[in-house]
């Protein structure tokens, strides 16, 4: 199966549209904390590998006849019980000993479309990370490797938390947050996770095939949901709203039922239908009523009697008897007629033995029920005040007639007439089976739905035209707020993996770099430099695209945060390699520039989507491209201000204390001093930088909040950064201290910008407090600490030469 055009199809979420293997990556990851799974192969697929597999389990179990497998055919499951069958073991000592054979890697967009589609088979998929020993015990599960479950396992004893859920959701709701166990902070992540896939498996479910009518209301109901989004298509987009956009293709599915079954009873446009409703309608209505109860009750007379012979009018006589207790006044109108028919008598000449008046007043009665949701729809919405024309109607008729008994069909006629101006408002004639539009209405409504359900059987054809018919649509079609280019761009962006590309370059550069000090020095420095250029370019190009992506200005979020700082570190840092040279430069870039990009993958188990905004009261692309890249700017110079710091202080105590600085080909006092004078000017750049992305930052929360400073957690962590980095240069200047002293408390740089990145989210405080990374204050911790003990060091061994000493 075509699974990478099926990864293209656009869907919404987050409040953007985007690729579903976008969607389907960012659910794994926030589910399991990879991007990629280990799942059951399929029965095709098992039959690929059938000796293969054959030999490894006549291993596992040598003395058992396993000639019946050649042949054998099926799938995950039916292997498992067919050797359960075989070798007497059980069903989990079989998995133990087989499942490695019969998994494989997997992506994320086969998880999704097992999850929607096949939910016997998702079911068993283990992709639930958890990580806490509690709740593993409570649930009755072990450590395994990967730490990852299926939804089968967890829900066996899923029973035993439940009630460790409801407390800690009592806690959030009385605003107690700061009260909750880790126990329970794991216990409510696991049922938010659960709750999370449920949903995912309901959004793509096709639309049910009701009655005519009950399946135009509801149709009506998410129509006037949606209100002015774009007309319905099969595509989760066009509204904001996450639920206001997955309802477009609940949406899109019954407007293609609808037409099915208006073209299943010969009604091609809007006269038709109304003449169905005024004529047909009440005659199926009464018809299908009185069928279903006379069936119901000739199986309860059968039941009484028992071995008895049943009398020819026992359902009349039934009928009969429930007529007093039945619970409304339809229900008293069927057992009526029905009680009143000759025995044996059909269904259908009782109704044909009914005047029309009749007719329509009973068959109204179930009718008003069927459109009792556009009459309270309409009433809990006070700003349409068409019920209350209609009620103005309704009882100038009553008064006109006030012994009519057509009231109530008056009533239902003035709900139809809306559910079709409506209807019409919104999807115009493509509806209606003889609509121009009827080919690319079916190819939007069907698109990926089709395919859906061609994975559901396994038929391979079926599912690549279907996702063929539905590109070819999209790309000749202008579809409201879907940029088609875009979305096919993103699942190329995600299937390349550029930051994952420049990971695995920037981690051998910083090897060869540390050789280039002890072998080789020129060789290995310049090969270093020239991979870490190669990453750069790709870490550049990454960052492009993201922008071309997502629209927006390089950090948008915390996850972007990380990418832009060490790519700006990099870059600078290429520069001072050429600048200084002796692989300074190629240290940090690479080191950084890695670093970086693995905080990054690890902000994109917490975020899931990683082009998405930090908040909506932040979504102001003007603060987005002046404010947050200017502060971003300033973590970037700080740091790189610490790291040069770092390198400078391990020369200057290697120069000193091992006297190797006047060796041919190693670094002199002349370069040492340049490269003192580089931690200097990178801290008046990170002063800048984070002065004015701070002053920034304050306009930005005047006109977001009316004020421009509030003592904010994170306003206050920028503001020590510009403190701490105001207070080294003020130190400089007045001499207090010196090259060596600067780059000691540049280091110190490190640790107030990583609290302000990272620390005041972990605190959940403060308007600012977007990105929360629960768990991460450990390793925010040992990083603050081992900034602390090299500073610490650094002071308290100082260099031999008072001269160079701060």
């Amino acid at each position: 199966m075509n699974l990478y055009e099926f990864a293209q199809l656009p869907v919404a979420g987050g409040g953007r549209t985007q690729p579903v293997d976008s969607w389907a990556r960012s659910q794994l990851m926030l589910t399991s904390h990879k991007s990629t799974f280990m799942g059951e192969l399929t029965a095709p697929e098992l039959d690929v590998q059938r000796e293969e597999l054959l030999g490894v389990i006549q291993d596992r179990w040598p003395d058992v006849n396993f000639e019946s497998l050649h042949s054998f055919s099926g799938e995950y499951e039916d292997w498992i019980a067919k050797l359960v069958s075989l070798t007497s073991s059980s069903e989990k000592a079989v998995e133990v000993r087989v499942r490695d054979q019969m998994i494989a890697k997997m992506s994320a967009v086969r998880w999704f479309l097992d999850m929607v589609a096949r939910p016997d088979r998702a079911v068993r998929h283990r992709v639930i990370r958890i990580d806490n020993d509690q709740v593993l015990s409570l649930l009755g599960l072990e450590q395994r490797a990967g730490l990852v479950y299926s939804p089968t396992e967890i829900h066996e004893n899923l029973s035993n938390l439940e009630q460790i859920d409801r407390d800690a959701r009592q806690l959030l709701d009385a605003n107690q947050d700061n009260r909750l166990s880790a126990l329970q902070r794991r216990v409510m992540a696991l049922f938010n996770t659960i709750r999370r896939l449920d949903t995912m498996q309901q959004v793509f479910q096709p639309a049910a095939d009701n009655d005519l009518l009950p399946l135009l209301v509801e149709t009506w109901r998410i129509l006037h949901r949606l209100k002015d989004a774009p007309v319905p298509m099969g595509i989760a987009t066009g509204i904001d709203d996450d639920q206001g956009a997955w309802e477009t293709i609940r949406a899109g599915s019954l407007v293609k039922n609808c037409r099915d079954r208006l073209s299943g009873q010969n009604i091609d446009d809007r006269s038709d239908l109304e003449s169905w409703f005024q004529i047909d309608l009440p005659r199926q209505t009464l018809l299908k009523s009185l069928e279903e109860n006379y069936g119901l009750l000739l199986e309860e007379s059968v039941k009484r009697a028992g071995a008895d012979p049943i009398a020819e009018n026992a359902a009349n006589l039934l009928a009969a008897q429930l007529i007093p207790v039945a619970d409304d006044r339809f229900n008293r109108e069927i057992f009526s007629l029905i009680a009143a028919a000759d025995p044996g008598r059909p269904m259908a000449k009782v109704v044909d033995d009914l005047d029309e008046d009749r007719l329509r007043r009973i068959a109204g009665l179930a009718i008003t029920r069927d459109l009792f949701d556009i009459f309270q729809t309409l009433e809990n919405d006070p700003a349409d005040k068409r019920l209350e024309a209609v009620r103005v109607r309704v009882q100038a008729l009553q008064r006109t007639n006030p012994e009519d008994s057509g009231i109530g069909e008056a009533l239902n006629d003035e709900l139809f007439s809306i559910l079709l101006n409506d209807m019409s408002k919104r999807t115009g004639t493509m509806i209606y089976p003889s609509a121009d539009d009827k080919d690319a209405f079916t190819a939007s409504a069907t698109g990926m739905l089709g395919a859906l359900q061609a994975w559901t059987t396994g038929d391979v054809s079926t599912f690549n035209e279907s996702v063929n018919r539905y590109q070819d649509y999209l790309s000749n079609n202008e579809i409201t707020r879907v940029d088609v280019p875009v979305v096919r761009l993103e699942t190329f962006f995600n299937r390349f993996d550029p930051f994952g590309k420049a990971i695995y370059l920037y981690l051998p550069a910083m090897l060869l770099s540390f050789l280039g000090w002890i072998l080789w020095p020129k060789l290995l420095r310049n090969t270093a430099f020239a991979m870490i250029i190669v990453a750069f370019v790709v870490h550049t190009t990454a960052l492009v695209l993201r922008i071309e992506i997502s629209g927006r200005p390089p950090v948008t979020s915390l996850y972007s945060s990380a990418i832009f700082i060490g790519w700006a570190i990099v870059g600078a840092s290429l520069v001072i390699e050429r600048l200084v040279g002796y692989g300074i430069g190629n240290i940090v870039a690479a080191s950084i520039g890695s670093a970086t990009l693995m905080i990054a993958h690890y902000l994109a188990v917490d975020e899931g989507d990683t082009f998405s905004v930090m908040q909506a009261v932040l979504d102001t692309t003007f603060w987005l491209a002046t404010h947050v890249v200017c502060i971003t700017l300033g973590y970037g110079a700080t740091f790189l201000a610490g790291m040069l710091g770092l390198c400078y202080i391990v020369l200057r105590l290697r120069n000193s204390w091992f006297r190797v600085s006047n060796e041919p080909g190693e670094r002199g006092a002349a370069d040492l001093t340049f490269l003192g004078k580089v931690v200097y000017g990178i801290l008046c750049f990170a002063l800048f930088f984070s002065l004015v992305g701070t002053v920034l930052g304050g306009l930005w929360a005047d006109d977001s909040w009316g004020r421009f400073w509030g003592w904010d957690p994170k306003e206050n962590g920028a503001l020590i950064i510009v403190m701490w980095n105001a207070l080294i240069l003020h130190a400089r200047w007045d001499k207090m201290i010196r090259d060596y002293g600067t780059s000691v408390l540049a280091m110190g740089g490190n640790v107030v910008t990583a609290w302000s990145w990272f620390g005041v989210n972990e605190l959940r405080a403060g308007l600012h407090s977007y990105g929360f990374t629960e768990g991460r204050m450990g390793m925010l911790m040992g990083f603050i600490g081992v900034q602390l003990v090299i500073i610490a060091v650094a002071a308290l061994i100082r260099p031999k030469k008072p001269a160079s000493a701060a």
